[in-house]
C-alpha cells in the first residue's frame, strides 16, 4: 500500500470512530445512569484509541519513508480494540 493511500485509509477510519462517538454519545445521554456510565467508559477509551492513531498519522504524515508496513499492524491492533465496545452496544 502507498504511504497516501494508507495516510487516506487512516483518515477515513478516524472520520468513522468520531461518528461512532457521537453514536454513542447520543445513546449515553438516553441511558439509565448506571449505564450511562459504561456508555462514557467506553467513549473514553475511544477516544484515547484515536488520539493514539491521530498522532501516529501526524508522525507518518510529517515522515518520507513509507512506514505502512508497521503501521498496518498498529492500525489492526488499534480496530480490533475499538470494535469490541462498539459490538457491545450494537
Amino acid at each position: 500500500m502507498e504511504n497516501q493511500d494508507f495516510q487516506k485509509e487512516l483518515r477515513n477510519q478516524i472520520n468513522e470512530w468520531d461518528a461512532d462517538i457521537a453514536r454513542l454519545m447520543a445513546r449515553a445521554d438516553e441511558a439509565r445512569p448506571e449505564v450511562r456510565a459504561r456508555y462514557l467508559a467506553d467513549i473514553g477509551r475511544l477516544k484515547s484509541q484515536k488520539k493514539k492513531v491521530e498522532a501516529r498519522l501526524k508522525d507518518l504524515e510529517n515522515s518520507q519513508e513509507d512506514m505502512s508496513g508497521g503501521l498496518d499492524i498498529t492500525r489492526e491492533k488499534q480496530v480490533a480494540s475499538v470494535i469490541n465496545p462498539l459490538e457491545r452496544f450494537r
